[in-house]
């Protein structure tokens, strides 16, 4: 109401009134003689003295001239984390058959992600409020809450004032950029934007309007990695080259982190294995050479996934070194959870693993065999461009569309599209459902693995340890194959459809691998696999199995030492004796591969790399024609040892320039693989606590030296931490 004209008016007429009033009394006075008639009069005047003063409190406020409109309003709010649509100008929306143009903030927000508010405004040139810096606050809090939301600053302000015309969406800060770190994105999130000049927050004329927005974040599982560090030695090249580090697997990693809808990545185990051959071939259909004693880099990926238990929708990832070691000239491959890919070649790993994760064709860029006959056609961008603008919410760098390709293509400098990125996010939530569903089997089983091309040839046949490879789960999709048990006569004892092991496998890949365990029968003669009713191959089982037993350690306290173990074996099948070694560190719940598919009797185990414990033992398996006999060690103690944690970025002694934002990455490790991210928590000498994960931004530093700490919990009860230090520069001081 207060500037509303008509009440003004009606205001002012009964001042005029009660004026008029007044005054009339006032000439009336000196002429009035009889006490009362004056008492009466005096009275009346004191009410229209109090009314006349209440009414022009009213008008001072009810006529007062609107404040000047103002000069800023947000426009649009792009919220991503690696892609999103935005004021798209495809129509129709490639990505959104029967959606025209693609919807605003239509890509769905992964939670545990870092999200990037990136805010539009339009700065008009009204002389009275005049715009000289632009800058605004981000309040978010869970939704529901009734608790303080956090206040969140732009990490790239303040702006020049900007008319809408004068933005592109392609340049970082024609928008005002606002991180929420990633702990804060789980379920809904209540945000609240307002953008306001830096001279005068909160004053009329000066502040937009607030812009709310609920955002809703959906769970997608971890990309589940056993990583495996490729120790090279080829004594006929010269080479001995050490396998790359931890650290060196993060930091390749932190790209597929940038680019994959997912909130992280979970190393189950970890190991330097020995390749030494001479790498012109990651297939063993190259010959000797490429095979050597150890065989090739895809056979040790298979042998140790065909003696381990872990469930399907773990990748078997490789990382190798690159030229001149690497001479397959390949920087990666993949086929069915089992990638090679050369050290610190990001777009390498997330290609390999997209071709596992619902993506076997490239985008079809650069040269890119086997085009992907879906993939999207953005308009006039080029083959196998992105189509949206993409964003990097760590390093903040906008990827135009115009110049940048997916990376399932073979361009140099690629992001993702929104058809990869979605087609990632789908796998991933459905991991995401499916994660704990397959219960274990509390039965005799016989396990084995084995491929199934297209063309039906059936392929890598491995027969398994026993207990050791996981069942297909119950609710994957079916296929036309299955597996059946036989007793001598070819009668069939046990019979099992074969279903996809992971939601990263589709019937249209051209090779399908199976991880199968069926029930086992004592008469069990053969194992039959069968596409419908046809037999496809047939592989016998024989009448009894080896006997294995495992030579006496050495006794004592603790062990922290390289250990010599010794085994021998006989009965059935001699001659075709193999064996796996596995370690224990809790009375053979779980188990460790330490060699897969030996030949010899005799290995050397490094107790110093293995998870302690104090009831530890060490098992021998024996198969020999599809029938395994087992031993085992005596218990022993091995010291416990603590997790480690290490910071990638920044680096110690880096500067930084005033205000600039400090990505800081690092990570924890185990002696199983990577420990929990959640209990890390970074630190400043100056600034104090400076947020919690793996992957934190730290913005507007102070200036001056600073002792930046990553801590978190060491396994043993305690707690452990590492720390570097960085420079922020003051304002014009030299470095």
């Amino acid at each position: 109401m207060a500037n509303d004209s008509d009440t003004c008016e009606s205001l002012k007429e009964d001042l005029k009134s009660d004026q008029d009033e007044l005054n009339a009394l006032i000439r009336r006075a000196p002429f009035v003689t009889d006490p009362d008639e004056r008492r009466l009069l005096a009275e009346e005047m004191s009410r229209l003295r109090q009314e006349i003063r209440e009414l022009q409190h009213a008008i001072s406020i009810a006529c007062r001239p609107p404040p000047p409109p103002p000069n800023v309003s947000i426009t649009g709010v792009e919220q991503t984390q690696a892609t999103q649509f935005f004021k798209s100008l495809l129509s129709p929306c490639p990505d959104r058959p029967g959606q025209a143009p693609c919807v605003d903030n239509d890509i769905p927000l992964v939670a545990g992600k870092a999200t990037v508010f990136r805010v539009y405004t339009n700065v008009l040139a009204h002389p009275t409020v005049p715009i000289t810096a632009l800058t605004g606050v981000l309040e978010a809090r869970p939704a529901g809450s009734t608790g303080l939301p956090v206040g969140l600053t732009p990490y790239n302000g303040p702006q020049p004032p900007r008319l809408q015309s004068q933005i592109s969406r392609k340049n970082v800060n024609d928008a005002l950029n606002f991180r929420l770190p990633a702990a804060m994105c789980h379920g809904q999130v209540e945000a609240r934007l307002n953008v306001y000049d830096a001279l005068h927050p909160g004053e009329s004329g000066y502040t937009s309007q607030s812009f709310l927005r609920t955002l809703s974040f959906v769970e997608t599982a971890t990309l589940k990695i056993r990583l495996v560090r490729i120790h090279y030695k080829n004594a006929a090249r010269a080479m001995d080259i050490p396998a790359p580090t931890t650290a060196d697997f993060w930091t390749t990693a932190q790209y597929t982190l940038k680019t994959y809808p997912i909130p992280g990545i979970d190393v189950v185990r970890d190991t330097v294995e020995l390749y030494d051959g001479d790498f012109t071939s990651f297939f063993a259909s190259a010959g000797p050479g490429a095979q050597g004693t150890t065989g090739t880099i895809f056979d040790i990926l298979t042998n140790l996934r065909n003696a381990e238990s872990f469930p399907g929708d773990v990748h078997y990832l490789a990382i190798i070194p690159g030229f001149p070691a690497n001479h397959t000239g390949a920087s990666g491959w993949a086929i069915s959870r089992r990638q090679i890919v050369e050290v610190l070649n990001g777009p390498a790993m997330a290609q390999e693993i997209g071709h596992d994760s619902g993506f076997p064709h490239h985008a079809p860029g650069c040269g890119a065999g086997d085009p992907d006959p879906n993939y999207p056609v953005y308009d006039s961008y080029p083959s196998a461009s992105i189509g949206e603008f993409g964003f990097d919410v760590i390093d903040s760098v906008v990827f135009d569309p115009a110049v940048t390709e997916d990376f399932m293509s073979y361009c140099p400098n690629p992001w993702v599209s929104p058809y990869v990125y979605l087609g990632l996010l789908n796998t991933f939530q459905s991991a995401a459902r499916l994660a704990g569903n397959s219960a274990p089997r509390n039965q005799d089983l016989l396990t084995a693995a084995f491929s199934v091309s297209s063309n039906g040839k059936v392929s890598s046949f491995q027969p398994g340890f026993p207990g050791a490879a996981p069942a297909s789960p119950a609710n994957g999709e079916a296929t036309p194959y299955a597996i059946e048990l036989h007793d001598k006569n070819g009668n069939p004892l046990v019979r099992e459809r074969l279903r996809l092991t992971t939601p990263y496998q589709s019937l249209d890949d051209a090779q399908l691998d199976f991880s199968v365990a069926v029930p086992w029968r004592p008469e069990g003669r053969s194992l039959v696999i069968k596409r419908d009713d046809q037999v496809m191959s047939t592989h016998p089982i024989g009448s009894s199995a080896p006997t294995v037993e495992i030579k006496p350690l050495l006794s004592g306290p603790g062990r922290s030492e390289r250990i010599s173990v010794s085994w021998a074996a006989s009965g059935a099948g001699r001659g075709k004796w193999r064996y796996a070694l596995r370690y224990s560190n809790d009375n053979a719940q779980t188990w460790f591969v330490l060699a897969a598919n030996l030949t010899r009797t005799k290995h050397t185990v490094d107790l110093d790399q293995l998870p302690g414990g104090n009831h530890c033992v060490l098992q021998v398996l024996c198969v020999a024609d599809m029938r395994a006999g087992v031993a085992m060690s005596e218990p022993f103690r091995v010291p416990l040892k603590p997790n480690t944690v290490e910071i990638l970025t920044p680096h110690n002694g880096d500067v930084f320039e005033p205000g600039q934002p400090v990505p800081l990455f690092g990570f924890t490790h185990s002696s199983v693989g990577s420990s929990d991210p959640d209990g890390l928590n970074w630190s400043s000498s100056i600034d104090g606590f400076l947020g919690s994960g793996a992957q934190v931004v730290a913005h507007a530093l102070t200036p001056g030296r600073h002792g930046i700490t990553l801590s978190g919990e060491d396994g043993l009860g305690g707690e452990i931490s590492t720390s570097i230090y960085v420079k922020v520069l003051r304002p014009s001081t030299p470095v």
